[in-house]
């Protein structure tokens, strides 16, 4: 069995350790360090093997020891938390190493041929060629079988890089592009990403051959920034997410695309302010509504720690306050083990569109971005499907949101014509392949950046103005002509030679449309020709998130919807015949200069939750003994009188088919 789907609590320890530092481990107590995890409730640790500078932390026979370790720090640790029952994985960072001079033919390479590196650590290795099967795989073998590790955890994903070594150049096979001005780019980092997930699939069979039961994961493979890079032999899905931003948000996004994968999964979030970047801890209240959101959404906590070097542990104190963070995964668990996602309104993450738009092997997919936080904070459930799966999973839900996705391979097209026909709702934002299921023509881009619309429908405006006045837009839109849709709202040009220090006001309606509806088949397909998704997330324009949610409920009827004075995350899972409804609070700091942190929970009164359910759905109970249930045309009200971090009811399904 994969103990990673049962494993709930877990913890990272960077120690990324330059070779000038001295004493490394000196302090290195192992039987403490697990009495320590044991005490926080902790079952399974992610501990360094490898770090960044190319040093080990074992008694390795093919790499290099850091050459101020003292003592080995990390086969007693596996013993001593091994006779906790504690797991470990094996922390092996892939390409950095700074003692890698004497080996040339394993330097990743630039266009100019000169040697990788990053920052202070002067080489990057390149796994596609010799260095794999020299040092990278038989250094994985050692820690699942000589240590032994229960599994590995490996980072720097080379499938974010470009490189040109020799082996890269007769890989590719032809003359290799030095940018993505150049012609072949897109070929490229096609090949490129290809050649990561072959190497990263040999990597896993030869652990697996030599250690069956160890597990085998990659950082953020499978993730919002990589739809389509899922190597062969991965045991489980994980990532750190990005914490500038909203460690919980981006928690969220992450699992949101897990949830429809195969495999047990986490997000990864950090007890630091800000993130790696220091050693100050954030508020535990922060990680609990992290550790929340994470739990909700169907994955398991990860939460990320530094080790100082002399001691290659953790403060004590960081210890302790994960034990109090980790007390609140203990009550969430009874209500996510053995729990499915529940399919409702799915984002589509496509893959042409994320790399031939962004020409990058690793950008955030800030379209896919807008449009999940726009949901969200309207108390809509989502997933987030990728074009490898969409036609498997797309007849399950009720409505596709398709955001600023230009290019989309002729199989996901079908598959979403075949979805919309059947009776499917479709929101299009943006450039798109499927003019034809919007009934409109295409006849190019505007020439302004920036564009307002207006529209007085009550559903698509905010939803304490009567009236909306018009919402600028930045961005370049689409003009479209309508076919057979029907115009909801106007484009409207903004007016030249306005005032430079304001930016130009609204023109007249320029005759194109802004925003159509159309009848496709037995569905309905609404089409917004501006790049509202991008622009909501970059410059959090509160007009525009009930617009998409209000097209979202134009075109189909959401199974959950959340109404509440302040916005509450809905997560949906099923456990047998019961559905479990999750809701997380948050309320993020207002301080300047430091990622939006969560540092108190101002509870939200009066939440009600609608669901649209068939048969005699009743509820059976709840994580809050407030929980009431009343009857409603087409399915159940759950009514929370306060909600103040997390909760969860389960509603039975018996009788619905």
């Amino acid at each position: 069995m994969n103990w990673y789907a049962r494993v709930t609590r877990k913890m990272h320890f960077d120690m990324h350790t330059p070779t000038a530092v001295e004493d490394v481990g000196v302090d290195f107590d192992a039987e403490r360090f697990a009495d320590e995890l044991e005490a926080a409730g902790v079952e399974a640790i992610c501990f360094f093997a490898k770090c960044a500078y190319g040093w080990s932390y074992y008694p390795t026979r093919v790499g290099r020891r850091h050459p101020h370790l003292v003592t080995d720090t990390f086969p007693p640790a596996v013993d001593a938390c091994h006779r906790r029952g504690i797991r470990v994985l094996g922390y092996y960072h892939v390409s950095g190493c700074e003692w890698a001079g004497d080996h040339p033919e394993w330097h990743g390479r630039n266009a100019d041929g000169s040697s990788q590196g990053d920052g202070s650590i002067p080489y990057s290795l390149c796994p596609i060629g010799p260095a794999s099967d020299e040092l990278i795989i038989p250094q994985l073998v050692e820690i699942v079988t000589l240590q032994p590790a229960d599994g590995l955890f490996l980072d720097d994903l080379i499938g974010w890089k470009t490189c040109y070594c020799e082996s890269c150049r007769a890989g590719f096979g032809r003359t290799m592009p030095a940018g993505p001005a150049d012609e072949g780019w897109d070929d490229y980092l096609a090949w490129r990403r290809a050649a990561a997930s072959a190497f990263f699939g040999r990597a896993a069979a030869a652990v697996h051959a030599a250690r069956p039961d160890a597990l085998f994961g990659v950082n953020y493979a499978g993730s919002y920034r990589h739809p389509d890079f899922l190597p062969p032999g991965l045991d489980y899905l994980t990532a750190d997410v990005p914490e500038p931003e909203s460690s919980s948000l981006n928690a969220s996004l992450l699992l949101r695309q897990h949830a429809t994968q195969p495999l047990p999964c986490d997000a990864m979030n950090s007890r630091m302010v800000h993130w790696w970047a220091d050693w100050t801890q954030k508020p535990v209240t922060a990680i609990r509504q992290e550790f929340a959101t994470v739990l909700a959404n169907g994955g398991t906590t990860f939460l990320g720690d530094i080790c100082y070097h002399r001691t290659a542990m953790p403060d004590p104190a960081v210890l302790a306050n994960a034990g109090r963070a980790f007390a609140l995964a203990r009550e969430v668990e009874p209500w996510v083990h053995d729990a499915e996602p529940v399919p409702d309104i799915a984002i589509l993450n496509s893959a042409a569109s994320h790399y031939l738009s962004s020409r990058s092997p690793n950008a955030d997919p800030v379209p896919v971005k807008g449009v999940h936080l726009a949901l969200l904070e309207a108390g809509l459930h989502t997933h987030i499907l990728t074009e490898a799966t969409l036609a498997e999973h797309l007849p399950a839900y009720r409505g596709l949101v398709v955001p600023e996705q230009a290019h989309i391979s002729a199989q996901a097209c079908n598959a979403i014509r075949e979805f919309v026909r059947a009776g499917g709702g479709l929101v299009v934002v943006g450039d798109s392949p499927l003019a034809d299921i919007l009934g409109v023509e295409r006849i190019g881009t505007f020439d302004d950046d920036r564009a307002y619309l207006v529209c007085e429908a009550p559903d698509l405006s905010p939803r304490d103005e009567a009236a909306c006045p018009p919402r600028l837009v930045h961005g370049r839109g689409i003009r479209v002509r309508p076919t057979t849709a029907e115009v909801l709202a106007p484009h409207v040009a903004p007016l030249g030679g306005g005032p430079p220090h304001s930016g130009p006001p609204p023109d007249r309606p320029s005759g194109d449309p802004a925003i159509t509806l159309n009848d496709y088949g037995g569905g309905r397909a609404a089409l917004v020709a501006l790049p509202v998704a991008t622009d909501y997330f970059g410059r959090g324009h509160a007009a525009l998130a009930p617009l998409m949610a209000g097209l979202v409920r134009r075109v189909c009827t959401p199974l959950v919807e959340v109404r509440t004075p302040a916005p509450v995350e809905v997560s949906l899972l099923r456990r047998g015949s019961s559905l479990l409804v999750h809701l997380v609070n948050y309320t993020a700091s207002r301080h300047p200069g430091r990622p939006a942190t969560v540092d108190h929970i101002t509870p939200v009164h009066e939440v009600v939750v609608r669901l649209r359910l068939a048969g005699e759905p009743h509820l059976v109970g709840g994580s809050d003994e407030a929980w009431a249930a009343v009857q409603v045309e087409g399915g159940l009200d759950l009514v929370l009188p306060r909600l103040d971090l997390w909760a969860c009811a389960e509603v039975s399904l018996a009788g619905a088919p």
